[in-house]
């Protein structure tokens, strides 16, 4: 019921429920996270951050989610070495997700330069640190955000050096293909993913490097080579413990552009199996609820997607969503709200 509240956007009921669970210490890791959730959520960062170190500090295996929790409420809690050191630890546990990146990117920027200008300075007297190499070479490609920023030259240049040092290290290949993607050098990075799956033992990765093979491919318009990358990445998630909606989530929006509907609403209920909250798929369900016509339903998915993101871009595409399906329904004050809240943001 915690996490129901919480959800709907009341964490005061949440932490009246489970803070004197909590207290007694008869909570376990799950419980104790949704009530740092909801303290986060209810503007309580210092006691999120808190609860949230008891958890990692017993369990450093502790889920993703704890992870990108602790990360924002350190970030919140006006913590922000803590919050980077955080996001790489979980990085460590979870290195094929890419959630810990881009909420590592999202604090602000002038404290995401010097961090990293504190861990090349690291790289230059540590020379042959591959792993710091690509951990400071993906945080750089995160944070440019489609710009093309001088800083890629920079990242180019680490995760270059990086498969010279270890030619069979997957991991660095695929983080250069990306680099290489960001800098618009398509063949090159087509390049660098086949060179990563050559050499890749790990299902999580290969189901990555595949689906940026797919969508390589894509840009090339080699649509059935496309295609099959992208299939056979879809497999290999299927069979994984833990699958990863991101890479899945790359199929479905090749399955938008090649307008093959039916194949991409069967994927993205798949995905949404995986991870009901899932923010990504969450949205576009919520637009497929208004393209039908359907927005009290959009409303439900769009306002989770709202207040339960961490990524800018998200937060604000369903705010924007927000604003016309209120529109919809006729209720203009709640429209207006968002439209508020768009606009305070527009700079951030």
């Amino acid at each position: 019921m915690g996490r129901v509240y919480n959800l709907e956007g009341d964490p005061a009921k949440t932490i009246a429920l489970l803070r004197p669970l909590a207290a007694s210490r008869a909570a376990d890791d799950e419980t104790r996270t949704i009530l740092a959730s909801a303290l986060l959520s209810g503007g309580d960062a210092a006691a999120a951050d808190k609860l949230l170190d008891g958890i990692l500090a017993a369990n450093p295996h502790s889920p993703l989610q704890t992870y990108v929790l602790a990360a924002r409420a350190a970030s919140e809690n006006h913590e922000l070495p803590k919050a980077f050191d955080i996001c790489e630890r979980g990085t460590k546990v979870y290195p094929n997700s890419e959630r810990l990146d881009a909420l590592a990117v999202s604090f602000p920027e002038a404290a995401v330069i010097e961090h990293t200008t504190q861990r090349i300075e690291w790289i230059k007297t540590h020379l042959r640190d591959v792993d710091e190499m690509i951990a400071v070479g993906r945080i750089i490609v995160a944070a440019d955000k489609g710009q093309r920023k001088s800083s890629l030259t920079l990242a180019n240049a680490l995760l270059e050096r990086a498969t010279q040092l270890e030619p069979d290290n997957a991991a660095a290949w695929y983080h250069y293909g990306r680099c290489l993607a960001a800098q618009l050098k398509a063949e090159e990075s087509d390049a660098a993913y086949k060179k990563a799956l050559a050499c890749v033992h790990d299902d999580e990765l290969k189901l990555m490097i595949l689906g940026q093979i797919g969508f390589t491919e894509t840009h090339f318009s080699r649509f059935d080579a496309a295609d099959a990358a992208f299939r056979e990445s879809l497999e290999l998630n299927r069979k994984l413990e833990h699958h990863i909606p991101e890479s899945a989530f790359l199929y479905y929006q090749f399955l938008v552009l090649r307008e093959r509907d039916a194949e991409r609403h069967a994927l993205l209920n798949e995905i949404l199996r995986w991870e009901p909250l899932f923010p990504p798929a969450l949205l576009e369900r919520a637009k497929d609820y208004v393209a039908r016509e359907q927005p009290q339903k959009g409303l439900e998915d769009a306002s989770l997607v709202a207040r339960n993101t961490e990524d800018p871009e998200l937060q604000r595409s369903a705010h924007f969503l927000l604003v016309k399906i209120y529109g919809m329904l006729g209720r203009s004050a709640e429209a207006q709200a968002h439209a508020e809240w768009i606009k305070a943001h527009h700079a951030l």
